[in-house]
């Protein structure tokens, strides 16, 4: 089965932009496909560019990690680690060099491991929008033929349904622009590490999409150029968080014969260049018969595919340390198998420093 950008399910793969499924249940956004393994795998290169930037030889850092505890090294960052602000505060006081590296190390990582949860929760939002505007009747109170207008005609919806897709949409915008402002905390903090004195402090919180074009790292990279699919999707971001909703009724428009629905859409308000048109105050024209269904799968496209792009010449960048990495990935395969078979039998899983 699969579903096209109005809502329409059928059983022949269509050639143009749609959704499938696929396992896990997620519906996958198809032609064209947003570019989400290849951005989790070079967020991995970096990651390991990263933890060479702060240890000359692999075996330096599992042996450093190994001589620390869980709970203090990543406190403040995994729901597992059990130690209390003030234990931390007191650990890191007293930190030694190797400490202070292993802390940043976690501490940048965790703007990583944000960024590659964000990627989830776009597409799994994006796919259950759609889901959900493919349903047979958006109102379940009301039979379609109760709906009908009779012959051809155009309806609008303001359902629980309704909002629940708008609520997705809106979710995933979100989604996206927050992606960009912790990659941009996550390069500036790569950016800074090298030839200043590490601390193990983070000193980027403040930094947002906005500082990408002032990074070191991302200078002339795909992401400086703020396209018009980008700036839409950050008006459409801020719409929804300092303005209530993108509209403010929530309603899906369907097009019916009959009983039957051919089609539906969103509305999107007029804009032009990326940018919402306004006037007296007024944010919310309607002329131009824009369908944010049918623009928004290849705005989220084409900025995540700009991101891959300026990861991938961010990488390039950073200089390669270790001439064989094996050992990193030897000791790393070990303690995956040890988490693996812990979790088959249902252990509530905890990582150990003194397990490496």
């Amino acid at each position: 089965m699969y579903i096209d950008f109005y809502g329409r399910k059928t059983s022949e793969r269509p050639s143009v932009g749609h959704f499938e499924k696929s396992r896990g249940g997620i519906w996958r956004l198809v032609n064209p496909s947003l570019p989400i393994d290849a951005l989790m795998s070079i967020l991995e290169d970096i990651n390991l560019k990263v933890i060479q930037g702060l240890f000359a030889d692999p075996s330096i850092f599992w042996d450093t990690l190994a001589t620390f505890d869980f709970d203090l090294m990543h406190a403040g960052l995994d729901p597992e680690a059990r130690a209390s602000r003030d234990e931390f505060n007191e650990f890191f006081k007293s930190a030694s060099s190797d400490a202070q590296k292993l802390i940043l190390y976690y501490s940048v990582r965790g703007y990583n491991h944000a960024a590659q949860n964000m990627l989830n929760h776009v597409v799994i939002s994006l796919g259950d929008a759609y889901e959900l505007l493919s349903q047979d009747n958006l109102d379940d109170s009301t039979p379609l033929d109760i709906q009908s207008y009779g012959g051809e005609h155009y309806r609008n919806l303001s359902s629980t349904t309704c909002f629940r897709i708008w609520e997705k949409l809106s979710f995933c915008i979100e989604k996206v622009i927050s992606l960009l402002d912790f990659l941009s905390k996550y390069v500036a903090e790569i950016s800074e590490m090298h030839g200043k004195k590490l601390t193990g402090k983070l000193n980027t919180s403040s930094v947002t999409y906005g500082d990408w074009r002032k990074i070191k790292l991302a200078k002339n990279t795909a992401l400086c150029d703020l396209t018009d699919a980008l700036r839409l999707l950050t008006v459409l971001r801020d719409e929804t968080v300092h303005n209530g909703t993108i509209d403010h009724f929530s309603r899906v428009y369907e097009h019916a014969i009959n009983s039957k629905v051919q089609s539906r859409f969103l509305l999107l308000p007029d804009h032009e260049g990326g940018r919402i048109l306004t006037a007296a105050g007024r944010r919310r024209f309607f002329r131009q018969d824009n369908h944010l269904n049918a623009i928004l799968p290849g705005a989220i496209h084409q900025v995540l595919n700009d991101t891959l792009l300026s990861l991938q010449t961010v990488n390039s960048r950073m200089p390669t340390v270790w001439d064989d990495p094996s050992l990193y990935y030897d000791r790393h395969e070990e303690l995956h198998e040890a988490l693996d078979a812990a979790g088959k039998v249902g252990a509530f899983v905890k990582y150990k420093a003194t397990d490496a």
